[in-house]
């Protein structure tokens, strides 16, 4: 029983490091615009304005 225990307490230990790294990497990776806080819609109007 006490085996059980620690590798549960180790797979759950792993799966939330992993977790965070993951949420790290992707919202270093998103490149959201600075200036109306859009994404998807902006298709770098905005960020061609903020340069002026």
């Amino acid at each position: 029983m006490t085996g059980a225990v620690t590798v549960s307490a180790i797979v759950g230990l792993l799966s939330l490091f992993s977790g965070v790294a993951l949420g790290w990497y992707l919202r270093r990776t998103n490149d959201w615009c600075p200036t109306c806080g859009e994404q998807l819609t902006c298709h770098g109007t905005c960020h061609q304005l903020s340069l002026r």
